[in-house]
């Protein structure tokens, strides 16, 4: 355990986050000056590995995290790649430098020097931040996109931290939900008055609905959303044993453009050791059919660092995804996420090895270099194996609009269905607001009407 001794309450969360990216296995124990009022309600029973005295006294948040990245670096030999960035966007810096009109040279020179960021990490950041420029260029401020959340799934995962509920207990809840979910979205088309610039239906798994709640829910949102100038419906198709030919015609017959089907990995034993309960071969299958049914604009979500996992069983999954040759590959290092059972019941996985490296980011890069697919999104989250990233890739034409408007906050999201956050932004770049629906399937059905008035008035 690590004891950070703090003159004051500024900056915790950043130091907590610095301290935790160079210990990320350490528990952190925080003791504040002022009220000391951790210390009086915990009895701490773990030893201390040393106490870290943090200057909370300067002014200069940058000036702080530099000289605690430096404190800690020679503390442990680590150098972070991302230098003292903790927060999920990277590419946020560069952006707003490039909206300024600053150089490229210039803005690489300032991620080292102010934030310490490793150059071919502030390279990454500026080509994508340029190549995120270019795509919210097409989307037009004045507009907003939609997101509709299905919260079902066959099983949980391991990793998985969103709001989600087993199949098989909630089966009769399905079409309960949708009509709820139909009417927020009745409300959100009378009152917007506009078409959305994208679409996305996101979970859980939405694809885990029965037929008949996604074609009712599907349709709806076409006779109320759809229109020729729509720039992108992704609809999550996650789970390959959740798809099959009848619910892909529904999708495709209805206008959906983009689906994500998700193999996370193409080693049996790992999807057997995360929950998946799914096959490789399913896998296959359910893509196979999704371009038989006519989609070429197909995302495949990868994870690094799962459960014994090195870099040869990551090179399998890399070669099967070059067989596949997706439009789209999303490539996530794994995030210890609280509320994942991985988290939740860790003892039950310490007996497996968490890797991730960033040879096996290198190896997902030349894939993606192989499918002709280029970096175009990029974010990071706390607890993150391995201080790595993930990153969208695309081929040229199919890049992911929605993954770029929610994460730089260039437009509003409209949210509908339960655990769905509404983000109000006034000024692009800027969020104003967060309206959020209750998490639990029951209560949102029984207090829908709830959920329609706290969007009154944006």
């Amino acid at each position: 355990m690590i004891k950070i001794h703090l003159k004051d309450d500024r900056f915790e969360a950043d130091v907590r986050a610095m301290v935790q990216a160079f210990y990320p296995k350490t528990l952190l124990y925080v003791v504040k000056d002022k009220t000391c009022l951790e210390e009086q309600k915990l009895k701490v029973t773990e030893p201390v590995d040393f106490t870290l005295d943090v200057d909370t006294a300067l002014d200069d948040k940058n000036e702080l995290k530099r000289n605690l990245y430096r404190d800690l670096s020679l503390r442990t030999g680590k150098k972070l790649p991302w230098g003292t960035l903790t927060g999920i966007r990277p590419t946020k810096i560069p952006m707003k430098l490039i909206n300024e009109g600053i150089s490229d040279d210039e803005i690489l020179r300032h991620l080292s020097e102010k934030y310490l960021v490793r150059r071919d990490k502030a390279e990454l950041s500026v080509n994508i931040a340029h190549a995120e420029h270019e795509i919210l260029g097409q989307v037009g401020k004045d507009t907003y996109s939609l997101y509709i959340h299905i919260p079902f799934c066959r099983t949980r995962c391991a990793y998985c931290s969103f709001t989600s509920f087993p199949v098989k207990a909630y089966e009769d809840m399905m079409i309960p939900y949708v009509e709820a979910v139909i009417k927020e979205l009745t409300y959100i088309a009378d009152k917007k008055g506009r078409k959305p610039a994208t679409i996305y239906i996101g979970g859980g798994t939405p694809t885990a609905l029965s037929k008949d709640a996604l074609r009712k829910l599907i349709n709806k949102v076409a006779e109320l959303f759809y229109h020729d100038n729509l720039l992108e419906w992704t609809v999550e198709a996650g789970r390959p044993d959740s798809i099959d030919e009848e619910k892909l015609h529904i999708l495709k017959s209805a206008g959906v453009s983009r689906i994500s089907i998700n193999p996370q990995t193409m080693n049996q034993a790992t999807l057997d050791i995360i929950g998946r309960n799914h096959s490789v071969d399913d896998i296959y299958h359910a893509y196979d059919m999704a371009v038989n049914a006519g989609f070429t604009n197909i995302n495949t979500d990868l994870i690094m660092g799962l459960p014994n996992e090195g870099i040869s069983e990551v090179k399998h999954t890399l070669s099967c995804i070059e067989r596949l040759e997706p439009a789209n590959l999303t490539v996530h290092s794994l995030a210890r996420k609280h509320n994942a059972d991985m988290t939740i019941n860790d003892r039950a996985y310490e007996d497996y090895a968490l890797n991730d490296t960033e040879e096996m980011m290198a190896a997902s890069m030349e894939t993606a270099k192989k499918l002709n697919l280029k970096p175009y999104y990029l974010y990071r989250q706390r607890a993150m194996s391995g201080n790595q990233e993930n990153i969208g890739f695309a081929k040229s034409g199919y890049e992911g609009y929605y993954n770029i408007l929610i994460m730089e906050e260039y437009h509003s999201i409209i949210s509908a269905g339960a655990g769905a956050i509404t983000k109000i932004v006034d000024v692009p770049g800027h969020l104003n607001k967060r309206i959020e629906n209750v998490k639990d399937v029951n209560d949102y059905i029984k207090r829908i009407d709830e959920m329609i008035e706290r969007k009154e008035g944006i």
